[in-house]
This record gives C-alpha cells, sequence and structure tokens, in this order.
C-alpha cells in the first residue's frame, strides 16, 4: 500500500517540474506569436506603401499633364492671330470668310500630337458664322454641329454657347449629358474688348482613354477599382479589375456604393486617397486586402515556419532537462519520506572577508558617484544663479550651506560668453574635447589670474573672470580675448563670438550679468562680428546703426559693382554713419563695416590677397583706414571677376566650335562636350545657360533646324535635310522644326 502511495507522489513531483519547465517557455513563444503578426503588419504596410506611391505618381501625372493643356487653352486664347481675325472679321464676306477661317485653323498645330491627353480643342468665336475643332473648319449649322464632338442632341450655336460659358469661365469641368456618360472639357474664354461680354471660348477636350489608363496604372496588375472623384466623392470615372477581367463602372453615384455593390467591406480593402491640384478632384484606389496579401510572397510561410521551429526547440529543451532531472525528484522524494525529521533549513553564515575586495570596489563607486553629485549639484546651483532663479541673495546663500558649496571666484567679477560656430563644417569640431582643451591652454596663457569655466551647452560657454587687486576693466579683458580668439582662429576654422559684462558685485547680480552677455552675443551672431563686444559696443539709438538695406546694398557693390556705385556708397557712410560725434556709434558702425569685409571674403576666401585684407581688416581703427580696406576688398573682387569672365569667354568660344564642328552627328549630346572638356556634365549645363541664355538642347535643336532651312532652300530631301542636321528621323526633325520655324518643312520649302 505503501509502495503504491509513493508513485502518485513521485509522479506529482515529476509533472510540477515539467510544468515549470514548460511555463519558462511560455513568455518567449507570445513573444514569437507577437513577432510574427507584427511582421505580417510590416509587410502588409510595404505593400500598402507601394499602392500609395503608385496613387502619388499618378496624380502627379494628372496635373501635370493639366497644367500642359491649361497653358495651351491660355496660349490659344491670347494668340494675336486670333485676336487679329475677332478684330477684322466684320469685314470679311462669302468665301473670303470661310478662307480667313481656315487660314486661322490651320496655323495651329495638331495638338493631340504633342500631347496625349488631347482628344479635340474647338474654338467658338461669338456671334460667329463658322467654328474650329483644329485643324477642321465646320459651320454653324445643325449639320455642321453633328461633327463636334462634345455637342449633345438638339443643341444649337447659341445653347452650346450658353453652356459652355455657364461652366466656365477659366476651369476645368465635366460635362455630363443625359445618358449618364460626360466629357472633361477645359474652358478658356477671350475677350479682347476688355470688360463686358466674351468675344468666345476655347474648349479642350480631355481623352478619357487616357484616364482610364491612368486609373489602370494605380492598380497595376492587381483587383481592385480605381475612381477619379469630386470634391463630394462622386464618381466622374472609373476603372474595375477583378478575378472577372475589366469591368466598366457607371460614371454617376458615390464611390463607396459601388464598392458595397461588389461585395466588399470597409475592413477587407485598402483605399489610398491622393487629391489632386484641380477642384478638389481627388484619386482613389480601393484594393482588397487578400490580393496586397498575396504579393508578399512566400516569406510569410517562412516566418511562420521560423516561429513554429522555434516554439517547437523550446519545448524539446524542457523535456530533455526535466527528463534528466526526473532521477533527481525520485532521490529527493525518497530521501524526504524516509528521513521527515532531518530536513531543516539553515541559513549559510556569511564570509566576509572573502568578499572583501568586492566591498571595496562599492566603496570606490559610491565615491566616485558622490563626487559627481556634488559636482552635478555645484552646476545646477551655478546654472540657476545665472538664470536668476532666486528671489533674494539670502536664498542663493542658503542653498549654497545646505549642498555645501561655496562660490569659486572672488567678487567682484565678470562673466564672459564665448560661442563657437563652424565655418566650413570643418570635422574636427564634431568633437568638443579638442576645442576645450585648446580654449583653455589658450585661456591659461593669456589671462594675468585665475578663472572657473562651466560648459552651459556643446560649444558654448561661460568664465566668472574676478577683477582682482588691481582692478581689471571690461575693456582690458577686451583686449585679452582678441588674443585668445586671434590663436583659436589660426588653428580652427571657426567664428568665436564673444561677450563681456560690467563687473557683478554679488551672486545676485550674476543673473542680470548672464542676460547682457547673452544679450551682446546674439548681437554679434546676428551681424557676424567676431571681435569680442562689451556692452557699450551695442547701439541704444537706432538712427546711428546701418539700415539692413544699406548694409546689403554695401555687400553687394563690394562684390559684384562698379567703383563709381562704390565710391557714392561709401560717400553716404562717411557723411551720415562715421562723422556722428562720441565715440560710441562710431566705433560701433566701424565694427558694422568690419563684419560685412569678414563676411565677403568669408565667400571666396584664398589667396594671398584675400588673406592680406583679412589681416588688415582686423586691426583697423579709424573711418579712413576701413575705407581703403573696402576699396581694395572691391578691387579684389573686381580682378578675381575680370579673371572670371575671361575664362568663360575662351570656354564659350571653345564649346561654339564643338557644337559648330560636331552637330550633325545624331549622338551629339552634352555628355559629349563636358568630356571632351574634361569637366563633369552638371557644372557644364549651369555654365553652359550662364553663358548662352539657353539649355544646351535648345541650343543645339536651334543651330541644327538654321542649317535645316538652309538645306531645304536649296531644294533637299526631308529625309535627307534630316540625317544631314543629325536626327535620327524625319519625324523627330519634324516636329522639332515645326516648334522652331512655326511651320512643317515641306510647307516652308515651298516657299522657296
Amino acid at each position: 500500500m505503501k509502495q503504491y502511495l509513493k508513485i502518485p507522489k513521485m509522479r506529482t513531483a515529476s509533472m510540477r517540474l515539467l510544468f515549470s519547465y514548460l511555463a519558462i517557455i511560455l513568455a518567449p513563444t507570445v513573444a514569437i506569436i507577437v513577432i510574427y503578426i507584427t511582421m505580417q503588419d510590416a509587410l502588409l504596410n510595404i505593400q500598402k506603401e507601394k499602392a500609395q506611391n503608385l496613387s502619388k505618381e499618378a496624380a502627379v501625372t494628372f496635373n501635370k499633364e493639366l497644367d500642359q493643356l491649361t497653358n495651351i487653352g491660355k496660349y490659344i486664347s491670347s494668340d494675336s492671330k486670333l485676336k487679329k481675325y475677332m478684330d477684322d472679321r466684320s469685314e470679311f464676306l462669302g468665301t473670303g470668310h470661310y478662307y480667313k477661317v481656315y487660314e486661322l485653323a490651320k496655323s495651329y498645330p495638331d495638338y493631340a500630337l504633342l500631347n496625349r491627353f488631347v482628344k479635340t480643342i474647338c474654338i467658338f468665336p461669338a456671334g460667329d458664322t463658322y467654328m474650329i475643332q483644329i485643324p477642321q473648319v465646320i459651320p454653324n449649322n445643325e449639320r455642321g454641329m453633328s461633327t463636334v464632338a462634345i455637342v449633345r442632341n438638339s443643341e444649337t450655336y447659341e445653347t452650346l454657347m450658353d453652356k459652355l460659358y455657364k461652366l466656365g469661365p477659366n476651369n476645368l469641368v465635366y460635362d455630363k449629358s443625359d445618358e449618364g456618360q460626360g466629357s472633361f472639357l477645359i474652358l478658356q474664354n477671350f475677350n479682347y474688348e476688355g470688360f463686358g461680354k466674351e468675344d468666345g471660348i476655347v474648349v479642350i477636350e480631355i481623352d478619357k482613354a487616357q484616364i482610364k489608363t491612368l486609373l489602370h496604372s494605380t492598380l497595376g496588375n492587381d483587383e481592385g477599382v480605381a475612381f477619379l472623384t469630386d470634391s463630394d466623392g462622386d464618381v466622374l470615372y472609373a476603372y474595375a479589375q477583378h478575378d472577372r477581367g475589366e469591368e466598366p463602372v457607371p460614371e454617376n453615384g458615390y464611390w463607396k456604393d459601388y464598392v458595397e455593390e461588389i461585395g466588399w467591406s470597409s475592413g477587407s480593402v485598402t483605399i489610398n486617397k491622393v487629391p489632386t491640384d484641380y477642384n478638389q478632384w481627388s484619386l482613389i484606389t480601393v484594393i482588397p486586402r487578400k490580393e496586397l496579401l498575396s504579393k508578399i510572397g512566400p516569406g510569410k510561410y517562412v516566418i511562420l515556419l521560423l516561429c513554429i521551429l522555434s516554439v517547437l526547440i523550446g519545448v524539446a529543451i524542457c523535456l530533455w532537462y526535466w527528463n534528466s532531472r526526473r532521477p533527481v525528484i525520485e532521490r529527493y522524494v525518497k530521501f524526504t519520506e524516509k528521513y521527515p525529521e532531518k530536513v531543516t533549513y539553515q541559513e549559510k553564515p556569511t564570509d566576509i572577508w572573502k568578499n572583501f575586495g568586492g566591498v571595496l570596489e562599492h566603496v570606490e563607486d559610491l565615491q566616485t558617484t558622490v563626487d559627481k553629485q556634488y559636482q552635478w549639484a555645484r552646476d545646477g546651483i551655478i546654472r540657476k544663479i545665472f538664470y536668476g532663479s532666486y528671489d533674494s541673495e539670502e536664498e542663493i546663500q542658503n542653498e549654497m550651506e545646505t549642498m555645501g558649496i561655496t562660490f569659486s571666484v572672488n567678487l567682484p567679477c565678470f562673466l564672459v560668453k564665448l560661442v563657437m560656430r563652424d565655418s566650413e563644417k570643418h570635422e574636427m569640431l564634431k568633437s568638443p574635447e579638442i576645442l576645450e582643451e585648446a580654449l583653455k591652454e589658450e585661456l591659461t596663457r593669456c589671462l594675468p589670474c585665475c578663472y572657473w569655466m562651466i560648459n552651459m551647452e556643446p560649444f558654448s560657454y561661460i568664465l566668472v573672470v574676478p577683477c582682482g587687486e588691481d582692478g581689471l576693466e571690461n575693456r582690458d579683458l577686451k583686449r585679452l580675448f582678441e588674443k585668445v580668439n586671434y590663436a583659436l582662429y589660426s588653428q580652427f576654422p571657426i567664428n568665436i563670438y564673444t561677450g563681456i559684462s560690467d563687473p557683478a558685485d554679488s551672486p545676485f547680480a550674476v543673473s542680470e550679468e548672464y542676460e547682457h552677455v547673452c544679450r551682446i552675443c546674439e548681437y554679434a551672431q546676428y551681424y557676424k562680428m567676431r571681435m569680442p563686444l562689451i556692452l557699450e559696443d551695442i547701439p541704444r539709438h537706432q538712427h546711428v546703426v546701418f539700415p539692413v538695406e544699406l548694409e546689403m546694398q554695401l555687400e553687394n557693390t563690394i562684390k559684384g559693382g562698379t567703383e563709381e556705385q562704390l565710391c557714392k556708397l561709401m560717400e553716404q557712410v562717411m557723411d551720415n554713419y562715421l562723422k556722428i560725434p562720441g565715440s560710441g556709434p562710431m566705433g560701433q558702425n566701424l565694427e558694422l563695416l568690419r563684419c560685412i569685409v569678414l563676411r565677403c571674403l568669408d565667400d571666396k576666401c584664398g589667396g594671398e590677397q584675400s588673406v592680406r585684407i583679412m589681416n588688415q581688416v582686423q586691426h583697423v581703427k579709424t573711418a579712413s583706414d576701413m575705407e581703403r580696406c573696402i576699396f581694395d576688398t572691391w578691387r579684389y573682387f573686381a580682378d578675381k571677376k575680370e579673371q572670371t569672365d575671361d575664362q568663360d569667354e575662351e570656354l564659350k568660344k571653345k564649346i561654339e566650335e564643338k557644337i559648330e564642328r560636331d552637330f550633325s552627328r545624331d549622338d551629339f549630346s552634352l555628355v559629349i562636350v563636358a568630356d571632351w572638356l574634361g569637366i563633369p556634365d552638371k557644372k557644364l549645363y549651369r555654365d553652359f545657360k550662364k553663358m548662352f541664355g539657353v539649355s544646351f538642347s535648345s541650343y543645339l535643336e536651334i543651330r541644327r533646324i538654321r542649317c535645316a532651312q538652309e538645306y531645304l532652300k536649296e531644294g533637299r530631301a526631308v529625309q535627307d535635310v534630316a540625317a544631314a542636321v543629325g536626327y535620327s528621323s524625319d519625324y523627330s526633325f519634324r516636329r522639332a522644326f515645326k516648334r522652331v520655324v512655326g511651320v512643317a518643312p515641306s510647307d516652308y520649302q515651298k516657299r522657296f
């Protein structure tokens, strides 16, 4: 009986151990399931983003094409030939009238060949007997009206004009017919008499087949529906693609109604809506989620297999550990049953000497932490003093006594703020430690007294400098920090903006002086003044400071103006801003002029002359010396410009010779010229447009067409002329010729 009772107890202990092992892998199992679900959603989001990008590309194409059609309408409505016809049409009689309208119609190119979105372009002059459907001339009688694509049944010329005026003016509209099918029209009114009733209207009908192609591109080969809707969500045009194949969609009703008719619920589809630039119309694509999931491919199955495999491996490891520990459990159960009174629990005494080394390490870490906390507390109190967080000096003293902190310098003292900014995005300045070490070295060398420094933010430091027994003044500090700045300028490509306060005789007064040095540094950074400044250097009267417009005008004149312009500006500056009583404003304006010169030289720094002018302007103290430096800077830029102009002229001659020699090659391009000159093609593209006033392709096209005109005058065939001037096909030649000359090559040749 006892043996029978032992077996369940052993089995219970063993099963508890097994369940504990299995519980350990419960959390990883849940994590694996969450990872699988998350990865599936991530892959689905990637497919959604691809579908969204297709819709955005289609919207961009739609906007671009409609912009071109709008420009065509504006061009035709403002055409001088159309205006002349409207002014003179009262003089035309009989066949002469038809001939004039015919000449006007033939003067316009076939825009359907130039833009795939154009179906027809019609010109409807008000009160005329003819209308134009480029390139045809159609009478406005019943028979003629029946041939015009946009005319509905039983519409007369007058009712058509009234309808178009109501739809416009100058707008993209959807003209819906009684049968439910509509047309997309761009309307452009023209009125040459000023205000009043329009003289007529230009109507561009958009090819709906191209809109269908555009909507098809948003779906690709996926199952779904694409809509072009108005601002209310009503369908203007739609394209459906199911597993049954392409399916027409009625051009009416709300787009969601059609989706519900298909049987798609809102949770089973992905909807992408992209607005267009016209009439708040939108492109909407509806794609089933199962379609997007099917495009993920075998990746999701591989992930699922790995997840299941990970769980099975965890279970196998748990079973192996459980099986290997079963004998131990059995021995433990037998022992507790045999000697139940011997099983006691006793804490093991701690051996302090064995862990003495670890105790010492903990003590050292604790001491380091205390030192850091003391430093952080000290810096925090000093920052609070700077920011004026205390209401009285007693509050400052109480908190300092509580924290055991004393002010590390004697009062009164000066505050000096240094803000360093990278002038050339130098890699060295990504490590502030290098710059900080150099700054401390120069401060130790130049300052005659001890100082205390705190790093307020990256590359921004506050120095607390005591006045000392000798009565140090802020102007003395200004000269000392000029030496520090010059020393750092010679080592790093930086701009240093330095502000020096007045003496602060108490900790409470330090916050006021901190505001002053921050204001000085902000002023120095705004005007790019790299010289140390004190509060007296900041102007208090705006009428003695340069206007911003005059400052920018002087800078532009130094860089690219004439000597006469510079003389007039400097005469104005000398009379109005450098001859004011008192040295304060004059010194301030000298600093502004110094900064203007340094800004100019920063753009094109290089060469001995530039370095000489920069060193010279740093030590200018009088108005006459500053005027001389400004004229030296202007001569420096004038010499640079003259050298650049000579180089550009030589380069222009080389390019002209190369084009004249090789323009008849059909593979001739900008890249060939760039390789021949040995310069990047992007740089040549910019320089070419600057030198010639047009792009390379336009210049080459004009040169080829001018040569083709001479060949056509000689009576050569159009195909031969196209090959002779560098066109690989006569079709591209005809289009280019008509674009430049305005008529086809054959028509041009007939004139001669």
